[in-house]
């Protein structure tokens, strides 16, 4: 029997004055960090003074920011943040997408070039090199997250996401539930088509819950989450409306075992990861052995084609974002994809009729 990938990362890593702090929040600030870095000593090299590489630096970054939000907010639910506009401004409720960052990157490098001696392609063709380093990063903020799910399949590198799980549980009623584990039963079920895993949940609770009344709140409480809540639909199931509760007793306190039903899913998160961090180096090791001498537009050009292309095969394999795309035969991503592979090939072709600079 297959095992696979039980996913039930914790999103946070600290707590700071009252404030949580998560690791996509990490990943998001310390590779911008260095990626900044990364770039400066690039731009340095090749004559530009630190007064312009940070204020180029703060363009990036802002057109970067509002380009992730305002591409969530008008490429996936426009009706609903023109209906509530003050929540577009509340990114911390999450909503990123990276076809608006690349939009607004482009447009942040435009208007800086106004105003600037170097070439739109010339410093773009540097820009990407850093923007490589920063998608594995991302990427693995949202597997920490368990956001960004992929399709459900049957591979035995299949992830099942249950995080959620302990979230609506320990995280909602920490003063009863001190904690849950969960483990699989090397147990398979299919359903209409979808494979299920069985797996075996214990919730253990403190003294403050009668235990007579355990069952009762199980099945008031969390099984009718686990069909109201996307997080927890997507991810896990339970086929009886009041599924069997076993409670042990442990020493004064008690155990409650439940049987859910995870999906497997692809780690899309992974593959994309994988696929920026090769494309970085790459992209990093073809720079270098030129010594920075690369015909204008061409790692731009191979940026678009490489990451837009992958990310157009990749969807195939991911869990639509919102409700309209599973309607659609391309998704959103899919769509925002094909002009900019287009423009790559475009790029590059116009590249290698020019020298190196």
């Amino acid at each position: 029997m297959l095992q696979y990938i039980l996913w039930n990362a914790d999103p946070e890593v600290f707590s700071i004055f009252g404030r949580d702090v998560r690791w996509y929040g990490l990943f998001f600030a310390g590779s911008f960090y260095v990626a900044g870095i990364m770039l400066s000593k690039m731009l340095l090299k090749k004559g530009m003074d630190q007064s312009q590489i940070s204020k180029l630096i703060l363009f990036l970054v802002v057109g970067c920011i509002v380009g992730l939000r305002l591409g969530h907010c008008f490429f996936y639910e426009p009706a609903y943040y023109l209906s509530h506009p003050i929540e577009i401004f509340q990114i911390w409720k999450g909503g990123l997408a990276s076809h608006g960052a690349a939009i607004g990157i482009l447009l942040a490098l435009y208007l800086y070039v106004r105003k600037s001696k170097r070439s739109y392609l010339w410093l773009l063709d540097r820009i990407v090199i850093v923007v490589l380093f920063i998608a594995p990063f991302i990427r693995t903020g949202n597997l920490m997250n368990s956001e960004i799910i992929g399709d459900k399949t049957d591979r035995s590198f299949a992830f099942l996401f249950v995080a959620d799980v302990d979230d609506q549980l320990t995280g909602r009623n920490a003063e009863f539930i001190d904690k849950t584990t969960i483990y699989q039963n090397d147990k398979d079920t299919v359903v209409d088509g979808t494979q299920y895993r069985e797996l075996r949940l214990e919730i253990f609770f403190n003294k403050k819950i009668p235990k007579e009344k355990i069952s009762g709140f199980l099945h008031q409480y969390f099984v009718p989450r686990i069909d109201i809540k996307e997080d927890l639909r997507n991810n896990v199931k339970v086929f009886k409306e009041k599924p069997a509760v076993e409670i042990v007793d442990i020493g004064g306190n008690y155990k409650a075992l439940m049987t859910i039903y995870g999906i497997p899913r692809h780690p899309s998160q992974v593959y994309e990861a994988s696929a920026y961090l090769l494309f970085f180096i790459s992209f990093l090791i073809f720079y270098i052995r030129r010594k920075g001498m690369i015909q204008e537009g061409f790692l731009f050009g191979m940026f678009l084609i490489l990451v837009f292309g992958f990310r157009f095969f990749v969807e195939f394999l991911k869990e639509v974002q919102v409700s309209f795309e599973s309607t659609m035969l391309l998704n959103m991503g899919q769509l925002l994809s094909i002009p900019l592979v287009i423009l790559g090939f475009l790029i590059v072709i116009r590249s290698r009729k020019k020298g190196a600079a």
